[in-house]
């Protein structure tokens, strides 16, 4: 009888144990595994990454400018000692112009001497004095830089020479002032953007207007036909 026979009920137990669709029985098999592992991988770093808040958010670095500083706006990020970036350069001008009078480096170094410049900001905008960069000094920055009105030019003179010298295109990045010498260095602020330029040209001759702009400093700045801008103008 099959049931005494010890080698049949063998082989049927074999049967029965084997299974024809095991991961691994079949290399197709195994291969449309792999790559539906490797698909849940992706869509689990690309959550991650959303969730790290995108450039210059939290758990990203910002893109690293020349030298390894951050190329980052004014306003993107708190700043403090140490720190090293376009950012930091921006406030650096701010910080030595006309306005201020303040005696801050003019690099893209957060030093001890930004920090004593920062410092003394504070203390005249009556806030915590802590040498960091936060929201509620930046604001007092900014709050302190003159308003102006604006405008821009360019088609039509493209070729020709500026009064200081410059030959004008669209690639020309600059501002016309009436009195300030040529090379001055200047700190632009429209809305939530800055440049850093200087002084190209003369003009403009239309009262009520301090700053005409190249085409290539009014496409930086993004302001229209004529706008009202916040200056700094940087010390010799």
């Amino acid at each position: 009888m099959d049931r005494g026979n010890p080698r049949r009920q063998a082989g049927f137990n074999s049967r029965r144990l084997r299974s024809p669709d095991r991961i691994g029985s079949r290399p197709d098999r195994l291969a449309l595994w792999a790559l539906v592992m490797a698909v849940v991988a992706m869509l689990v770093a690309a959550g991650s990454a959303e969730a790290g808040g995108g450039s210059g958010g939290v758990g990203t670095a910002p893109p690293k400018g020349n030298g390894g500083c951050e190329d980052t706006r004014l306003g993107e990020r708190e700043l403090s000692r140490g720190d090293c970036g376009s950012d930091v350069l921006t406030l650096n001008w701010i910080l030595n112009s006309k306005e201020f009078g303040l005696a801050a480096g003019l690099g893209e170094e957060f030093d001890v001497a930004t920090e004593e410049a920062v410092t003394s900001l504070q203390k005249v905008a009556q806030i915590s004095r802590t040498g960091v960069v936060d929201e509620d000094t930046r604001a007092a920055l900014i709050k302190s830089m003159r308003k102006d009105g604006a405008s821009w030019y360019g088609p039509g003179l493209y070729g020709n020479d500026t009064a200081c010298g410059n030959k004008f295109s669209r690639k020309l990045v600059g501002v016309a002032h009436k009195t300030l010498p040529c090379g001055t260095k200047v700190v632009l602020k429209y809305k939530n953007r800055f440049i850093r330029t200087e002084v190209v040209d003369r003009g403009p001759y239309i009262e009520g207007r301090r700053w005409d702009l190249t085409y290539a400093a009014q496409q930086k700045l993004r302001i229209p036909g004529i706008a009202t801008i916040r200056s700094a103008i940087v010390r010799p």
